[in-house]
C-alpha cells in the first residue's frame, strides 16, 4: 500500500452558490504531506487574497466583516458566553493568518462555546466551528458554516477548511470547502 494525499477543492467562487451547477470540485493528489499542505495553502490564498464572491481580496470575509461591524455589544456584561466584537475579530485575524499560510498560536483565544442567538463559535482548541444558533429564529438567513482545524499544520493529519458565508444578508451564499486527505492506495 502506498499513501497518497488528496487536495478536493469544492468552491463556487468567484461567483455565489445558488444551487449545486454552481460549484465545482477539484481534486488533485500529492506523494507527500509537505507537497499536499503547500497546496492546499496556496489555493485558500489564491482565493482569499482576490477580489471575490466570499473575499475582500485582503484575506477577509466580506459578510462576516460585515456581521461584526453591525454587532452589539450590550448584552457581554450579562454572560461570559456572548459572542463579542472582540472575539469574532480575534477569529478574524486569525483566520486571515491561516489565509496568508502561518500557523497560529492559539494562546489569545479562549475555549468554549459562544453565541449571539444568531449564530454560534465554539473554539474547540485546535480548530473552531460556527454555525446558526439553535434558538435563531432567523436560520433562514442567519445560517453561517465555517469550520477548520487549519490553526497549525505541523502534524501530518487530515485538514478541512469548510466556508459558506450566511450571514444574514439575505443573499445567496458563496462556498469554498476544502480537504487534505491521506488516502492509501495499491
Amino acid at each position: 500500500m502506498n499513501d497518497i494525499w488528496v487536495l478536493s477543492v469544492k468552491t463556487s467562487l468567484p461567483g455565489k452558490f445558488f444551487n449545486s451547477n454552481d460549484a465545482t470540485t477539484i481534486f488533485t493528489a500529492f506523494d507527500s504531506f509537505e507537497k499536499g499542505r503547500a497546496a492546499m495553502r496556496a489555493e485558500l490564498k489564491k482565493y482569499a487574497f482576490s477580489r471575490n464572491a466570499m473575499f475582500d481580496g485582503n484575506g477577509k470575509i466580506n459578510r462576516l466583516s460585515q456581521y461584526i461591524i453591525t454587532m452589539d455589544d450590550e448584552e457581554a456584561e450579562q454572560d461570559d458566553e456572548v459572542l463579542t466584537k472582540e472575539i469574532l475579530s480575534a477569529i478574524e485575524e486569525s483566520l486571515k493568518l491561516i489565509f496568508e499560510g502561518n500557523d497560529i498560536s492559539l494562546e489569545a483565544l479562549d475555549e468554549g462555546y459562544y453565541h449571539d442567538w444568531l449564530i454560534y463559535m465554539e473554539f474547540f482548541g485546535i480548530g473552531f466551528a460556527m454555525g446558526a444558533h439553535n434558538d435563531s429564529d432567523q436560520n433562514n438567513t442567519y445560517n453561517p458554516d465555517i469550520n477548520t482545524n487549519m490553526f497549525s499544520m505541523q502534524e501530518e493529519k487530515d485538514y478541512y477548511m469548510y466556508i459558506k458565508d450566511s450571514f444574514g444578508q439575505n443573499d445567496d451564499p458563496a462556498v469554498l470547502f476544502m480537504d487534505l486527505k491521506k488516502v492509501s492506495v495499491n
